[in-house]
């Protein structure tokens, strides 16, 4: 109640047509971890279902000490993972076509008129496409 909160969004998004969650967590590896004047936000959503800009949470503790990032810094740290444990995730640049641009349009302004989004997740599986993810192709500079 007592603390600034900021949300920034990142060029981000994550989309998987399988079962994906994606947990976003502080960069508590990095020696800096322990310097910001406040915690960041954490979260965890299905990336198949909720393919969102990932946004920055940090709430502001210590009004007293600036918030600075360097280049080079992490804001964060990104986990990924199944329902099977022996699952590999590999990561492909993705293709942002229309049918995924439709899909995160329905769900891109869903979080300005409801408090609990994540109830809305079974509405999201109901109506999304069975195939989103087209990798990206690649444009091969090699002579």
């Amino acid at each position: 109640k007592n603390y600034p909160t900021l949300q920034l969004k990142c060029p981000y998004v994550f989309i998987s047509d399988d079962e994906v969650y994606m947990t976003q967590l502080p960069p508590f590896l990095s020696y800096k971890y322990n310097q910001l004047p406040g915690t960041v936000v954490a979260g965890r959503f299905p990336i198949n279902i909720w393919p969102r800009v990932l946004s920055y949470g940090f709430e502001w503790v210590d009004k007293k000490k600036d918030l600075i990032f360097k280049k080079g810094d992490p804001w964060f740290y990104v986990f990924f993972e199944t329902n099977n444990p022996e699952d590999s995730i590999q990561m492909v640049q993705a293709d942002n076509t229309p049918e995924l641009k439709e899909y995160r349009r329905g769900l891109s302004e869903v979080v300005k008129f409801t408090s609990n989004s994540f109830g809305l997740f079974e509405t999201a599986k109901e109506r999304r496409p069975s195939k989103l993810l087209k990798e990206k192709e690649r444009v091969n500079n090699e002579k």
